[in-house]
C-alpha cells in the first residue's frame, strides 16, 4: 500500500461530523455535523466546502444525493427521514417533505450512520440520542431498510448500542459488514434478494478488554479489492482490515 497522506479540508469546526458520501458526478464530498444540523460540500476542484443549516431540524446525522434529481438529497433527522433541496452552494437547505418518522416507540433515539447499496437501498440505524439515557450502555437502538414503496423503515436488527459504519463488498455485493460500536466486532451478513438480513457471522472481534478505548469502530468503507477501512473512535486511527 502506498504512503497515506492525511490532509484537514477547509471548512468549519464539526462538533460531530459524520456519514462522508463521494459523489462522482459533481466531484464532491458530502458530510454532515449531527449536532449543528448542517450539511457540507466539500468541492474538489474548487478545494472549498459550502455550508447549509438545515432548518427545522436537530440533527443531521446523514445526507446522500437522490439519483438523477440534482439538487435533491435524503437526510437522517432525529427519527425522521427527509427529502431536502440543496443547490450546494447556500447557506440554507429546504426540506421538502418527511419521508417517514419512526414514531414514538423510538422518541428518545436519532438515526445515525445510513448509507445505500449498490441497488440504491438505504440502509440505516438509530441509538440513543445526546439528550436521552447514556447512549454508551443502552442497548435499543436498531438497523432498518428503507422501503420507498410503502414510506417505511423495516426493522433488521434490534439490540443495538450505536448503529455504525456500513459498507458492502466490492467483489460479494450482497454481503454486509456491519459495525454496532459497542459490540466491539465487525460483523457479516447476506443480503438477500429483497434486502433483508441472513446468516450473521462475526468477522472480527476487535477487543476482548471493554474498558480499553482504543478499538471502538465508527465509520467504515471498502474498497475495489474488497478490503475494509475502519475508523477508530478516540483511537485517532484507521484500521485496515481484510476480509477474505
Amino acid at each position: 500500500m502506498a504512503d497515506v497522506k492525511v490532509e484537514v479540508l477547509p471548512g468549519p469546526f464539526l462538533q460531530l461530523g459524520e456519514a462522508p458520501h463521494w459523489d462522482v458526478e459533481s466531484q464532491s464530498l458530502y458530510y454532515v455535523c449531527i449536532l449543528s444540523s448542517t450539511l457540507h460540500r466539500y468541492d474538489w476542484k474548487e478545494n472549498q466546502t459550502y455550508t447549509a443549516n438545515l432548518e427545522g431540524s436537530t440533527y443531521a446525522s446523514f445526507v446522500i444525493p437522490v439519483s438523477g434529481r440534482k439538487g435533491e438529497f435524503v437526510v437522517g433527522s432525529g427519527t425522521r427521514l427527509l427529502l431536502v433541496t440543496w443547490d450546494g452552494l447556500s447557506a440554507t437547505a429546504t426540506i421538502v417533505k418527511v419521508l417517514t418518522d419512526l414514531g414514538a416507540e423510538e422518541a428518545d433515539h436519532r438515526f445515525n450512520d445510513g448509507k445505500v447499496d449498490g441497488r440504491g437501498r438505504l440502509y440505516a440505524g438509530t441509538m440513543l440520542a445526546e439528550d436521552s439515557r447514556n447512549h454508551f450502555e443502552m442497548d435499543d437502538g436498531k438497523f432498518y431498510r428503507f422501503d420507498a414503496g410503502r414510506g417505511q423503515m423495516v426493522p433488521l436488527k434490534s439490540k443495538v448500542h450505536i448503529s455504525n459504519g456500513l459498507t458492502w463488498s466490492a467483489r460479494q455485493p450482497d454481503r454486509l459488514y456491519y459495525i454496532d460500536s459497542f459490540a466491539f466486532d465487525i460483523k457479516a451478513y447476506t443480503v438477500d434478494a429483497e434486502g433483508n438480513l441472513d446468516g450473521e457471522t462475526v468477522l472480527i472481534k476487535l477487543k476482548d478488554d471493554e474498558a480499553a478505548t482504543e478499538f471502538i469502530a465508527d465509520g467504515m468503507t471498502s474498497d475495489a479489492e474488497g478490503d475494509l477501512y475502519v475508523a477508530v473512535f478516540a483511537g485517532s486511527k484507521i484500521i485496515k482490515i481484510n476480509p477474505a
